[in-house]
């Protein structure tokens, strides 16, 4: 669903002025919202690296080698094109509005700095990818140094709620509030809070999905558009509205993980698991097919305008379009050098406790 919502972003800023009428409105919407979809991807890692982390001591050079070879091998293809295609095409190159030496720009990109660094990226969508590295780099040596798992569990949900109220609402000179970093810890209070219970399940439930609905409409609708040197463009939030999405998110999620309802079924919905599977490699090429596809388009004598059939089934084929994509890379990268290895890791140690029981 994240992914699905930064197309949203991408399509629009490629092709929204083509849309007629109120439906270039339409997009302009989806535009706003679907710049939430990173913050929920920060959800879910923190959710599932704090679990990870919970779960038992994991070495600190065996954890990060893990998350690099999950990272890496989708990147470096990505990375790699990108800079071909920045020296066979010099008009859409990036590489000259490096302020840094040349080879500078591309050692930094590739070691996923932009975003955390005052640096263009090279890759647009790879700011975010900075805010992963740095929070499985730093998070790990927090968790170990603070002792936290043996806190108490009331002890540790309080000081990540006091954590995430601070990213919320208390402003760093220069920097703002870090509503993108808080959203870390509402996956980390997902996974404290993911045996709790609560009365009412399919009320709940329900509340849940219609909270995170109106956080979403407020993306869409109540958003400013600001221009970001490093980032691109982004939209600026309230506390107030993004307080909102935190709970929102952290409801949807939580209720889907907790209870067999309609949330749960829906977010096990085999398209839904699959698109979910390719996720990643989708974030990372969805936009080299948009611009392939515009690429495509500006070679057509079309008009500025389309009608909204056209529009709109033109929305769907892009969709499609960017979703084969990120399975091709998927099949072909993805899952033989990131999850297969990860996967044979785990299916030998499982033999190997298996054995050790049996002795």
């Amino acid at each position: 669903m994240s992914a699905a919502l930064v197309f949203f972003v991408h399509f629009h800023s490629l092709f929204g002025s083509r849309a007629p009428g109120a439906l270039s409105q339409v997009s302009q919407f989806l535009w706003g919202l679907g710049n939430c979809g990173v913050q929920i991807f920060f959800a879910l890692s923190g959710y599932i690296i704090y679990g990870m982390l919970m779960r038992k001591p994991v070495p600190y050079f065996r954890f990060v080698k893990r998350r690099i070879v999950r990272l890496y091998p989708v990147f470096i293809a990505v990375f790699l094109f990108y800079v071909c295609a920045s020296v066979a095409l010099p008009a859409y190159s990036k590489l000259h509005t490096a302020r840094v030496p040349l080879i500078w720009y591309l050692v930094v990109n590739f070691l996923m700095l932009p975003g955390i660094l005052p640096i263009v990226p090279l890759i647009t969508v790879a700011w975010s990818l900075s805010y992963e590295l740095t929070f499985y780099l730093t998070f790990p040596l927090l968790v170990n140094w603070f002792h936290i798992p043996a806190w108490r569990q009331p002890t540790r949900i309080a000081f990540f709620v006091a954590l995430a109220a601070a990213g919320l609402w208390w402003p760093i000179p220069g920097l703002g509030t870090q509503s993108w970093l808080s959203m870390f810890v509402c996956g980390i209070l997902l996974n404290e809070t993911s045996r709790w219970r609560f009365l009412w399940p399919r009320t709940g439930a329900v509340a849940a999905a219609s909270l995170f609905a109106i956080s979403l409409a407020l993306f869409g609708i109540g958003g400013t558009s600001a221009a970001a040197l490093y980032d691109g463009q982004i939209l600026w939030k309230s506390p107030f509205l993004m307080t909102i999405f935190f709970i929102g998110t952290f409801a949807l999620v939580h209720f889907s993980l907790a209870y067999e309802g309609f949330l749960s079924r829906w977010f096990q919905w085999d398209w839904i698991r699959w698109f979910g599977n390719i996720s990643y490699s989708y974030y990372l090429t969805h936009g080299i097919v948009l611009h392939l596809i515009l690429a495509s388009v500006q070679h057509l004598a079309l008009p500025k305008t389309w009608p909204v059939p056209v529009f709109l089934a033109f929305f769907i084929a892009s969709f499609a379009a960017t979703a084969l994509g990120g399975a091709v890379v998927f099949l072909a990268i993805e899952k033989p050098l990131s999850l297969r290895r990860q996967s044979a890791r785990h299916a030998s140690a499982a033999a190997a406790e298996a054995v050790a029981q049996s002795a």
